[in-house]
């Protein structure tokens, strides 16, 4: 019994380092896209740095999106490169798998037999 609450927290603690790359993958990305905005424009500093920070929210929002389309059309027509790609442009090619608790039970395992 310890040892299965020590491998399901194990793959929780996995799980959870997983979801965090892909969360910050596309922060980064906004973020460098966002300064590449920023060469070449000859605005005055305060609008200059605003326009920067929208550039930056919307580039992360629409990397996000792109690679998370790229993995889930991928996924749905059995294209594994292009759910490969995908995944890879969020820092990792594969999502986390999220374990589901039932009644002190992991509901994607066998039932226990008692």
């Amino acid at each position: 019994m310890l040892n299965t609450m020590l491998q399901n927290l194990a793959s929780r603690f996995n799980a959870f380092w997983l979801s965090i790359v892909r969360t910050v993958a596309p922060i980064i990305a906004g973020a460098i896209i966002g300064q590449l905005a920023d060469w070449g424009l000859n605005l005055d500093k305060s609008a200059q740095d605003n326009l920067v920070l929208v550039v930056t929210i919307v580039a992360s929002i629409a990397y996000y999106v792109v690679a998370r389309a790229l993995e889930q059309l991928g996924s749905r027509y059995s294209i594994p490169w292009l759910a490969t790609l995908g995944g890879c442009l969020l820092g990792l090619p594969n999502p986390p798998a999220y374990a589901v608790i039932v009644r002190d039970q992991d509901a994607r395992a066998p039932p226990l037999t008692q």
